[in-house]
């Protein structure tokens, strides 16, 4: 009778890893939309999800501090529920099983922390070329101007590092924001004239008054 309760169990572990990982995944895209809409509103985060995501890709140890955290919370909830299916004993004699679903969660962990390092370096790239040129404006100007040019083949991970930097009360970030407010007026104007500019995109407002 063992078997049918160990298959049951070696399914519940997977299951229950994979809810986790999903969960954890999901609160990280709500908290990273937040976090964006924050810093490209040039606002402090606000929201708990917000400057929770700040708090991520703060820093490269911040994030290995949450993957390591979420490791131990994944293995107690999957002892917690084998306890309740079986016992402790039947779930050690699935610790090879429990091992390989933490092998796939600590890469899933360790893929985000290397992004947020990727985005770290990126910022002190970004400073460094800013901070050591003579012409700061110029330089940070012709940053955006370059990313704004590739469209969607553009390097998300600048653009998230230039608002980030933009966030800095210090020279180098009051730079990059009054860049980043002149491209959005460019925009907005460019887009203001394109549309008067365009008949079909005037509304058809029906018949007149005098019709």
């Amino acid at each position: 009778m063992q078997l049918p309760v160990y298959n049951m169990l070696t399914f519940v572990i997977f299951l229950q890893a994979l809810l986790l990982q999903t969960f954890w995944l999901f609160i990280g895209r709500r908290a990273r939309n937040k976090y964006l809409y924050d810093i490209m509103h040039f606002k402090e985060p606000t929201s708990v999800m917000s400057k929770y995501y700040h708090w991520r890709v703060t820093r490269f140890m911040n994030a290995v501090v949450e993957g390591i955290l979420f490791q131990f919370i994944l293995v107690g909830s999957l002892m917690v529920v084998s306890i309740f299916i079986a016992d402790l004993s039947l779930f050690m004699d699935s610790i090879l099983f429990v091992a390989f679903v933490m092998i796939l969660s600590f890469v899933s962990s360790m893929q985000m922390a290397r992004r947020v390092k990727e985005i770290n370096d990126q910022e002190n790239t970004i400073v460094t070329s800013i901070g050591t040129s003579t012409d700061k404006f110029g330089i940070a100007r012709a940053m955006v101007d370059n990313l704004f040019m590739q469209g969607s083949m553009g390097d998300g991970r600048v653009w998230f590092a230039l608002y980030r930097i933009a966030q800095l009360p210090n020279p180098i970030g009051y730079i990059i924001r009054d860049v980043l407010f002149e491209k959005n007026r460019e925009v907005a104007r460019s887009m203001k004239y394109a549309k008067k500019d365009d008949p079909f995109s005037t509304p058809d407002s029906g018949p007149g008054i005098e019709s």
